[in-house]
């Protein structure tokens, strides 16, 4: 300690009393001689080391002094390394604490005294000094300072190169520590969980990379901490040990090898007797399984058993967390479909729910398998309405995603199907769920017109024969409301009458009674309301009804859970609104080639067919003959609209024998039947086997009417009558109304029957009737006709009127 000290030569001493000016002078001139010296065979500078070491240069107020002490302490320990500088271990400590404060200033990579901090940490790391500290008592405290200090120091500004030389000085550590204590563990796991990890994302990193170089030499300390923790139960002072579940999955991403030998033990914990420790457990494994492949078959077995679970809250994570394995691990997703499909039959609503969700959730990307399907398939009609209501949005919106495309492929074409068998079921909140979920993704009522009627064609033809019978349902309970809803509108004295009938169609939980009076007196009161209600109900195209309904709805009031008639009067305008098919959509139908579809739609909602220029879009469709003729007839009845131009084709398709023909002449153009006469006489001796489908359509036809009017048919007596000549004279029966003639047919305008209590009503016909001859050469036509189906109520109408051919059609 008495020694000399010896300076580097041409450097001056370095005494307590100089300024600090002339002190930073005379160390940068012993620094930059250090710095250029490679080794020293011999420590002829102990005495300078120790004088370096001391209080005075340590604890300098200047921190150019400190920096500048600490690098030539550096550079000591390299020049005479392997040997340090001198082997007082109390001595030891205070420098390499002094290293480790000192290092602090890499924080600040903008400061002038950078350079200096980056020049000790390559020296300290690149000489792997540190492990000298391994060797003194209380080392590792100086460790955990260091550890803190670089981990502190790591942000975006730190050049990368200083962040690789941290790296190595914390791994070189690492390695050569036989024993690391707990705070140096905690210290370098805690960055790499929250809060930490989303706080210091750099340190974060860091510590990741320092952990992955030095697994090998973690595994021991990091397995024997787990162990303690998990297995054991003990609660050491470290923070960590308070919840180790989410430093576990963090491991397991970024190191795996280091809980290879821990995992097998989390089996044990699936089995706790504590419901909240296995859901905490079941939270962690669920975790890992969907961060990466683990070799771990045996907890991947005990992790699948607590899908059965006792605890409800168990059984719902791990379905849940079925999503993001489903995901990640493609090789377990047979596992996971088996556990699904048991527990879409849990007893508990909220586990069903849950199963729904993450099998839609999982399958928006990809083709759904058959068993998953079925699953959702089946949860359309489960007992619960909160389940129905998951499983038919998820399978709309898959339908809906999967494009132009669902309508023709397996298993999406059968979704149409299964949403429409829902209507069955006798609860309004059903009804109205499907109505909305049609109306929002199988025919988005937001896209072009002729985008929803191929939507609505492809979905037609998809539907099976229960499901075309509930698409009917749906239109005609709308149809219905609709209609109610005008009424009660137009009549407010009649209100209360009809207030049931709307109350019907709204869910009980509205409270849809007081509700509806007060809406009411809003209509009485408010006759800007009462006009929008009236617009809504004759809006030709979906998007004037829904701008209508959001006017009604901002005149109710804003949307808060307390305005229950806000929410009543949305249920009541979406229910009665049209979304599938309106008069642009109507247009639209005939390109998409479904004849089928038109004549349902066309008597479901007759206004949407009401335009010329959907006759001329029928005009070719009658000379296409088959279903396509069948189909424009139907429609062009049922308009009802003027159909000069499309007259031709129908009065010849009405000669070829085509009943809907006739029926169509017969309610659009009734004088134009007599022309037609003649032609038809004159059939009974050119084409006799004609004359079979001629009456039949006839008989067919008058059948309509009859249904339609309540008139009869016409019986056989003398040729074509004029209009002069007025009805044929009355018959001495009538199976439904005795004062109806038989035999002919008024000419005057649409009354009703004179009979007390009869109530029939009587058509505008034009009088004619077919001779004997022609009925004669029918009989012979229709005795080997194959129509049963319509012979005995063909011939319930004639077996007064014409007995030949009465006698034909029941031999037939």
């Amino acid at each position: 300690m008495n020694d000399p000290i010896v300076y580097p030569p041409n450097c001056q001493e370095l005494a307590e009393d100089l300024s600090k000016e002339e002190l930073i002078r005379r160390l940068k001139a012993i620094q930059s001689y250090f710095q250029q010296v490679d080794q020293f065979t011999q420590n002829k500078y102990e005495a300078l080391s120790r004088h370096l070491a001391s209080e005075f240069f340590l604890e300098h107020p200047s921190r150019d002094v400190r920096m500048l002490s600490a690098c030539c302490l550096a550079d000591l320990f390299r020049i005479l390394a392997p040997e340090p500088p001198f082997y007082d271990h109390g001595l030891l400590k205070q420098v390499f604490s002094f290293f480790a404060r000192e290092l602090s200033g890499l924080r600040e990579p903008d400061s002038a005294a950078f350079s200096k901090h980056f020049y000790l940490l390559e020296n300290l790391a690149v000489l792997r000094t540190f492990i000298l500290c391994l060797e003194i008592p209380d080392g590792m405290d100086v460790i955990a300072l260091l550890f803190k200090n670089l981990l502190e120091a790591a942000s975006e500004r730190l050049p990368e190169k200083a962040k690789q030389l941290s790296i190595q000085l914390m791994t070189g550590i690492l390695y050569e520590a036989d024993n690391l204590t707990q705070e140096v563990l905690d210290l370098l796991l805690s960055h790499v969980i929250p809060p930490l990890k989303n706080q210091r994302k750099e340190a974060y990193r860091l510590a990741v990379q320092v952990i992955q170089k030095s697994a090998n030499s973690l595994e021991k300390p990091v397995t024997d901490f787990l162990h303690s923790v998990l297995v054991e139960g003990h609660r050491s002072h470290s923070e960590l040990a308070e919840d180790p579940n989410p430093l576990l999955f963090e491991l397991q991403t970024i190191a795996p090898s280091l809980l290879a030998p821990v995992l097998p033990q989390l089996e044990f914990k699936l089995k706790s007797t504590d419901e909240r420790e296995r859901k905490e457990v079941c939270r962690l494994l669920a975790d890992i399984f969907s961060a990466e492949p683990l070799d771990q078959k045996p907890l991947w077995l005990a992790f699948l058993g607590r899908f059965r679970d006792r605890c409800i809250d168990v059984r719902k994570l791990c379905v849940h967390s079925a999503g993001t394995i489903w995901k990640a691990q493609p090789h377990l997703r047979a596992d996971l479909e088996a556990e699904l499909i048991a527990r879409a039959t849990d007893p508990d609503e909220g586990v069903r729910v849950e199963v729904v969700l993450t099998v839609v959730n999982s399958l928006r990307r990809e083709s759904p398998s058959e068993g998953l399907f079925r699953l959702l398939a089946e949860r359309t009609l489960d007992r619960k309405f909160r389940v129905r209501k998951e499983s038919l949005q998820g399978l709309c919106a898959l339908y809906r995603a999967s494009g132009t495309s669902a309508a023709e492929s397996e298993p999406y074409k059968q979704i149409p199907s299964l949403l429409l068998h829902v209507y069955y079921i006798d609860s309004v909140a059903d009804h109205a769920l499907v109505e909305q979920l049609l109306g929002v993704h199988m025919v988005p009522w937001q896209s072009e017109a002729d985008e929803r009627a191929q939507a609505l064609t492809a979905l037609w033809r998809s539907l099976d024969r229960r499901a075309r019978d509930a698409f009917d349902d749906l239109l005609r309970c709308k149809q219905h409301l609709r209609e109610e809803l005008r009424q009660w509108i137009a009549a407010p004295s009649s209100r209360g009458d009809r207030m049931a009938l709307l109350a019907r169609s709204l869910e009980s939980s509205l409270r849809p009674l007081p509700h509806l009076r007060s809406l009411g007196e809003r209509l009485t009161s408010d006759s800007a309301l009462k006009r929008l209600f009236s617009l809504f109900l004759d809006a030709p195209t979906c998007s004037k009804r829904a701008d209508c309904v959001r006017q009604i709805l901002q005149k109710i009031g804003q949307p808060t859970p307390g305005n229950g008639l806000y929410w009543l009067t949305r249920q009541l305008l979406e229910r009665a609104s049209q979304l599938l098919v309106d008069r642009d959509a109507a247009l639209a139908l005939p390109s998409c080639d479904e004849p089928a579809l038109l004549p349902r739609l066309a008597e479901l909602e007759p206004d949407a067919f009401q335009q010329e220029a959907l006759l001329e879009a029928l005009l070719p469709w009658l000379d296409m003959g088959g279903a396509h003729s069948e189909a424009a007839l139907r429609v062009l009845r049922i308009a009802a609209m003027p159909f000069e131009r499309a007259l031709p084709a129908v009065k010849k398709l009405a000669l070829e024998g085509s009943k809907w023909a006739v029926r169509t002449l017969a309610t659009l153009a009734p004088t134009e039947l007599a022309h037609l006469l003649p032609e038809w006489e004159s059939r009974a001796a050119t084409k006799p086997d004609a004359l079979g489908a001629i009456a039949a359509a006839c008989w067919s036809s008058q059948l309509s009417w009859k249904y339609q009017s309540d008139t009869v048919l016409p019986t056989s007596s003398s040729s074509v009558c004029s209009e002069e000549s007025g009805p044929a004279s009355p018959p001495s029966h009538n199976p439904r109304c005795p004062a109806r003639p038989r035999g002919a047919i008024s000419s005057s305008p649409a009354s009703s029957c004179s009979q007390p209590g009869c109530g029939v009503h009587l058509a505008p016909w034009h009088p004619f009737v077919f001779s004997s001859a022609f009925w004669n050469a029918a009989a012979v036509s229709l005795t080997p006709s194959p129509h049963r189906g319509s012979a005995s109520r063909r011939a319930s109408l004639c077996s007064k009127s014409a007995p030949a051919v009465t006698t034909a059609i029941r031999s037939c």
